[in-house]
């Protein structure tokens, strides 16, 4: 029970690695606040959390638009009086081209709108509460992308991850006197569902070359990221700010 009590504002969470992170958040005894803009998706997770005993709170907004956030954290903070964590985890390559040439102006907002400007609005909203508290712990997630390039995604999702990690470092330096720590993880090909898709549509030469560059030879799952998660969530964590931490089998060593 790492996170007893603590409570957790986890965005993205109605599917893949944020699903992920609210279920091992809430057997770790924590107050999770699920974000997502899917109804069905977060009503399941709520459903199945809940029917665990788990205190859990559908906290729907779109986390692109500074006033859904607003709302979302007051929403939270009526609910239960704080928030310890935040998990910046809604986004994603949105399915949009990979091909540099193909991409539009939109195309390129959507996803780094959501990526990028969304952890900041959400920091920006939740940062005063912590302040207040005089303790937070800020998790981004980044990725193997963001390190490097990607291999399934576009340079508008690379650019939108690659940033989360300079957020993560100019927040870790600013907050970190008040008690708050901010870190960043970055994971590989980690098999949620949006990785899957992506992964199955390329060609079986493609899929060879994907795992023949991870030492381990295979692809991650989402509870190994979550348990990471959980970890940066803890004390056990207190003196790790401004940390990227790799997750990705070894595909890529600094």
């Amino acid at each position: 029970m790492e996170l007893e009590g603590k409570v957790c504002l986890v965005t993205g969470a109605s599917k893949g690695l944020g699903r992920a992170i609210a279920q091992a958040f809430s057997q770790e005894g924590a107050r999770v606040a699920i974000n997502g803009r899917n109804d069905q998706d977060l009503a399941k997770l709520a459903e199945e959390l809940q029917g665990k005993g788990r205190d859990v709170l559908i906290a729907k907004a779109d986390v692109s638009q500074s006033e859904e956030v607003k709302q979302m954290v007051d929403l939270i903070v009526k609910r239960f009086g704080r928030i310890d964590v935040l998990v910046n985890n809604a986004g994603g390559a949105m399915y949009t081209t990979h091909i540099f040439m193909e991409l539009t102006e939109a195309e390129w907002d959507k996803v780094v709108n959501t990526n990028l400007k969304g952890a900041f609005l959400c920091c920006k909203a939740v940062v005063p509460h912590m302040l207040q508290q005089g303790t937070g712990k800020i998790i981004n997630m980044s990725s193997l992308a963001g390190r490097a390039s990607g291999r399934l995604a576009g340079i508008q999702y690379s650019s939108s991850k690659a940033g989360l990690q300079g957020l993560t470092r100019h927040l870790a330096l600013e907050l970190g006197p008040s008690g708050i720590t901010t870190n960043a993880i970055a994971p590989g090909i980690i098999f949620s569902d949006r990785v899957r898709k992506l992964y199955e549509s390329r060609s079986e030469e493609d899929k060879r070359k994907m795992v023949a560059g991870t030492p381990v030879g295979r692809m991650g799952e989402p509870e190994e990221v979550a348990a990471l998660a959980v970890f940066l969530a803890s004390s056990k964590a207190d003196y790790i700010n401004g940390a990227t931490i790799d997750i990705n089998g070894g595909a890529y060593m600094s």
